[in-house]
This record gives C-alpha cells, structure tokens and sequence, in this order.
C-alpha cells in the first residue's frame, strides 16, 4: 500500500469540507443550499486510502461535504465510526493502475460496522484505466448490524456493483425489524445496481421491507435501475436474508432483473417522493437550534405511539407469556395432536417463533396440522430460518409444494403484519430524529454534554446503541458502569447465537481497555504479549468489537487486516485465489498476457514433466465456459484468439481431472 493515505485518523473527530460558488447560486437567500455543480472541491487523489477514519473507543465522528475521490484504491473507509456524515462528493472509481497485492476491488465509500451514517447526494462514476482491470463498487456497507440505517439519493453509474451490502445489516427482532434500506438511489449502467452478498453469518442480510409498508404512509424504495439485463440478478441481487421490494409497476423504479427467491416484489401506488435533506450551505450546520427543538418533539410523539404498540403487541404474541405457553406445550399436549392444534390456532396469527418451533418438535402434529398453523401465522414465515427449519430440521419435513405456499403466505400477511409495520416505522423514524441530534451535537465545535449526548444515545433503544453507551462510560472514566451496561444486555435484548457471540468478545475487549488503563498505560503503550492478546480478540470477532481491536493495531502498531469487498457470485469468485502455498504440486509456472488483451492471449505454463493430463480451461464471469486449451507438452505457450470474443472478464484456470492448478482473471478490450 505505498500509494500512501490522504487523511487517516483514529478516535479523531473532523470535518473536510469544499467550497461553494454562491456567485453562481441563483437568488441566494439567508442559507441557501449549494448545488452540486457550484461546489469548488477539495481534492484526494491517485491514494490508496482518500480518507480512512477509524474507532478505537471515542465516539467522535467525522463529516466529508463537496470532496472530489479521484482514482484512489478507496476514496473514503469508516472502520467502526458512528454518526459519520458523506454529502455531496463525487468519487472516480477504478482508474487507478496501480498493482495492489490481493485487492482486486476499488470502491468509493466503505462504511465497516458503525451505525447513524449519513450518505446523501453522493455521485460514483467507473473510472477506466489502462492497467490491470479491477472490479468497482460504489458504496459498500458492512455489517452496521440491528439499526435503522439509510443509503439515500445516491448517483451510481457504470459500475460493477453501484451498492453493496456484505454480512448482517438488520435486526431480526419481529418488534424492531430495523436495518439497512437502499432508498431513492439512482443506477445508470451498472453491472448490478444493487448487490446483498452473505459473508458467513446466519443472519446475514438487509431490513426486511425496503420501502415503507405501515398503513399511514405507505411508498416504494425510490431506487431507479439499469433494467439493462447485464446478468439475470443485475437490478437486485440477494443471497442473504429474504425481504420485501416496495415499487410503482412499469417505472424505472421496477427491478426487472433480480433474485425470484429471496425478494418479493410488492407493487405500490404511491411514489416516494425522495426529498433532498440537505437544505443548508457548505459552511453552515445541518440543524438549526430550532429545527433540533422540533425534532426533539416529533421524536416523543414517536417514542409514545411506538411504546403503546410495543404494549399491545407483547400481550397478543402467546398471550403475552411465551415461556409459559412452551412450557405448556411441552408438559401438557403428549398425545392429542387436535387440542394442540386446537390451542395454537386460536392464539394466531399471534404466536411466536419460539413457541412453532416448541409445537413442531414435540412431533405430535402431522405435516397438514403444521402446514395449516403455520398459515395462520404468516409473519413468521418472513423467517428464512423458520422456513428452513421446516424444510429441513424437523423428524418430518413439509414437502416442497407445502413450502412453495407458505413462502407465498408471507405477502398476503395478516392482521399483525400491520402492527409490526406499524411498530418498525415508529422505531425507525425516532431514530431518523435522534440520528441528526447526535451528528449536530457530535460535530459542533463545542464539546457535547456528556449527559445529553448519552441521552439521546439511549432514546435509540437497539443493541448497537448500548455498546455504544458502555463505550462513553469508558470514555468518562467510568469502568465500573461500562461493565455494568454490557452486563444487563443479555436481559435487554433477545440475542441470538451470533450476538452472544459477540457479546462476550466486547465484554473482553472492554476488560481488556480497562486493565491498560488501570496500568497507567493506554493502547498505544501495549507489551507484546498483550498485541498478541489484542490479535487474539480481533481474530474472534468480525463485527465491533474485531474491528476495533484491528484499530488498535493497525493504527499504533501497523499490524493490520483487511475487510474486503465479497461480490455476488454471480460477478465474480466468492473466494480469493488459493495461495501458491496451496495449489496441487504439478504446475511450476502460469503466466498470460498481455492483461487486458485484444485479439489474442498468451498462456505461458510449465508443468512437471510426469502431468500430461492438463487443461487450461477459460469462462465468462456466469461460470460458462467459453474454451479449453488441451495442455499437450510439459512447457508451452498457448494461444487464445480472441478477436471474436466478447469485450469483458474472463478467469482461467489450469486443470487436471477435478483439480484445479492455478486461477487467474483476464480482461477482454476491443
């Protein structure tokens, strides 16, 4: 990475603004906004990183406002930073020919982990360059996890993937429901639009209605699309979570291209109107005094009807008592599968997850009882891994043509899917109240009241938002009741096994900030055994509290790891290359050139004498194959005529039976 860094800092907050031209605004009033063609720039590129901001522990936060990312390998990266704001840039991504090792990605903002970021009226153009191709991705979000995140107003265009969405980005909870939602964001050209890639995790995916479904205000996502079939998912793919797809029917807001499996589209009359937020001028702060006034307001009013729903609902779902009705279930129904069957659905479509998996397991219901209660409960059925519990787990699994129609069951949804919508607008629009409090309180020159700062981190009410709060009690000094506020998380939240997970990782890494401080010592003073403790805790984790050991080390000890990109499948190799280390003794070299190519490609191999059985084998980025070269002697050069090849990316790979020797990508220009 010897491109070097324009801006690179760790618990810092800051702001890196441009200029507006009010000489070209026309009629200027007191504080008028800056269009986007009058802002005068300030300038990063040809870097590796642009920006790099990263947490360690502050809950400092930083602003970029009217910046121009030209070439640089990642315009600007946010490792763990909360309540960071990007407005208004423009980045070229991809023209940078640099030979980076292992990356083979160039992106334009990267948000890993962190929550309350806001990207608005930021414009991400493909850059070519005549070195070695790289994939481009506009905006890749990485686990930011259970909060209600936004990717707003948005220009993507001629990019391979325009937004991207790796690991967890939303909240399972059936009352909170909150995550990541792509609104209003436009794609011209791009490969694919918009791309939610699992990285491992069961719960991997984005907010479960993209688009607002609550009966008082109901519009679609916003987003405009390519529609220009570059590959079958090229509108919208997803390989994680299912969710709900809220459009206006034959518009450019239609995905004509997309996942049939994991996204259901549902058709809505009413257009989102998408209304730019940014109402003031370069120099001036987002919120006036008065307009936090109001907000403050409409926050209350939200927070009452939200918790008067909370109430309700609670008591309907099992009665309000689901530990007692699973303890039922199992004590009392051994035999008489009608009067559980009985029990169940005249407690729908209200009971919980919880208390179908309790029903189910006891094994007493036959596969037209199970299929026929879960009908009737068709807000559980929004749970991929209910379903695959059903399909899959239990001693008799539900037939396909049964699973076909319960998936369908999920659009229709009942009576209580208009509580829980009811319900996840409320929560996400107190946090689109409290998000631009913090931010203002956040980057005014004056440091915020501690005490308002965490009051208003506490009005968020999710699982990020209290490790954020025990990390301001650290901050304050105050270890004792950060341990405490990690402690009563468990009890707070419904954590599932990958929050537990993470759970006791942050519990160490906060035992472990507090004994260095303890010491007299901060993280930048660390012995080498505890580097090596510190490695161990990143390399448990990663979510939070991974990253923000990786900090650490990174930033006081240039011990770094990197979070790449993960593609869609369909785009490129879901895993990197295998190192020389791991390859099938048998090759000794691989080379072709020249990359890109034109009409022809060499292919420069040597392989040990006693192999005579290889292959070089050549596909398009869909897996197809598009020509084998027999490999005939131990040491040849091969050629590939490419002058009626289609321009685009290829990958090689020599092969021997089912092994495979050696991978590479190549690049077709015409």
């Amino acid at each position: 990475q010897s491109l070097g860094t324009g801006i690179y800092t760790i618990d810092a907050g800051f702001s890196v603004k441009g200029h507006c031209d009010y000489s070209n605004v026309p009629a200027p009033g007191t504080n008028p906004p800056c269009a986007f063609e009058n802002i005068e720039p300030s300038v990063f590129k040809g870097l590796f990183y642009g920006i790099r901001a990263d947490k360690e522990s502050s809950i400092n936060t930083f602003t970029v406002h009217g910046c121009r990312f030209e070439n640089n390998i990642r315009g600007i990266e946010s490792n763990g930073v909360d309540f960071p704001t990007m407005l208004q840039n423009k980045f070229l991504v991809g023209g940078n020919p640099y030979p980076i090792q292992g990356s083979f990605t160039h992106e334009g903002l990267v948000v890993n982990k962190g929550i309350g970021y806001q990207i608005e009226e930021n414009r991400m153009v493909m850059q070519p360059t005549t070195g070695t191709f790289r994939w481009t991705v506009g905006t890749r979000i990485n686990s930011t996890g259970a909060a209600a995140n936004q990717v707003y107003n948005n220009d993507y265009e001629g990019l391979f993937v325009g937004e991207l969405s790796n690991g967890n980005n939303l909240d399972n909870s059936p009352f909170s429901n909150v995550g990541l939602q792509f609104l209003c964001n436009t794609h011209i050209d791009n490969y694919a639009d918009i791309a939610v890639v699992k990285t491992g995790g069961a719960f991997d995916g984005i907010r479960k209605e993209q688009g607002n479904p609550s009966a008082n205000y109901i519009y679609d996502a916003g987003n405009t699309f390519s529609q220009n079939g570059s590959f079958n998912q090229g509108d919208y793919s997803n390989d994680a979570q299912s969710f709900n797809y809220y459009y206006v029917q034959n518009t450019i807001n239609d995905p004509l291209y997309y996942t049939t499996s994991t996204i259901t589209k549902i058709q809505k009359l009413d257009q989102n109107e998408c209304i730019s937020n940014i109402d003031f001028g370069m120099a001036e702060p987002q919120i006036t005094t008065t307009e936090i006034v109001e907000k403050k307001q409409q926050f209350y009013v939200s927070q009452t009807a939200y918790l008067s729903l909370l109430y309700t609902y609670q008591q309907l779902i099992d009665d309000g008592n689901t530990n007692a009705l699973v303890q039922n279930i199992s004590q009392t129904w051994s035999d008489d599968a009608w009067t559980l069957r009985n029990q169940l659905i005249s407690r729908s479509p209200y009971l919980s997850e919880e208390a179908l998996r309790s029903a189910i397991s006891e094994d007493i219901l036959p596969q037209a009882m199970v299929f026929e209660i879960c009908l009737a409960n068709p807000d559980v059925l929004r749970s991929d891994d209910f379903l695959f519990f059903l399909s899959t787990e239990i001693s008799n699994p539900l037939p396909e043509y049964m699973m076909i129609s319960l998936k369908n069951a999920r659009i229709t949804g009942s009576v209580r899917t208009v509580l829980e919508n009811g319900l996840m607008q409320k929560h996400t629009e107190m946090a689109e109240m409290v998000y631009p409090i913090i931010r203002q309180m956040l980057n005014d020159s004056l440091a915020p009241n501690p005490d308002s700062l965490m009051l208003w981190v506490g009005n968020l009410q999710t699982l990020p938002s209290q490790y954020i709060l025990a990390d301001l009690y650290y901050e304050r000094g105050q270890g004792a009741n950060a341990v405490q506020t990690l402690a009563q998380i468990p009890t707070l939240y419904k954590l599932n096994e990958e929050d537990s997970v993470e759970h006791e990782n942050y519990v160490d890494l906060m035992n472990f900030r507090l004994a260095i401080r303890e010491s007299n010592r901060n993280l930048s003073q660390l012995t080498e055994a505890e580097k090596t403790s510190l490695i161990a805790i990143r390399d448990a984790s990663d979510k939070m509290s991974g990253v923000l050991a990786s900090n650490t080390l990174c930033f006081h000890y240039g011990i770094c790891k990197d979070y790449p990109a993960v593609l869609p499948q369909t785009v490129a190799p879901r895993k990197a290359a295998p190192a020389i280390s791991q390859l099938l003794v048998g090759l000794i070299s691989l080379k072709a050139y020249p990359n890109p190519a034109q009409d022809f490609v060499t292919f420069d191999y040597e392989l040990m004498s006693d192999i005579t059985d290889a292959h070089i084998e050549i596909t398009d980025i869909s897996g197809k194959i598009v020509n084998i070269l027999p490999c005939k002697e131990a040491k040849m050069q091969l050629l590939w005529n490419t002058q009626n090849i289609s321009a685009g990316i290829y990958l090689y790979a020599c092969k021997r039976g089912s092994s495979t020797l050696a991978v590479g990508k190549i690049a077709i220009q015409h």
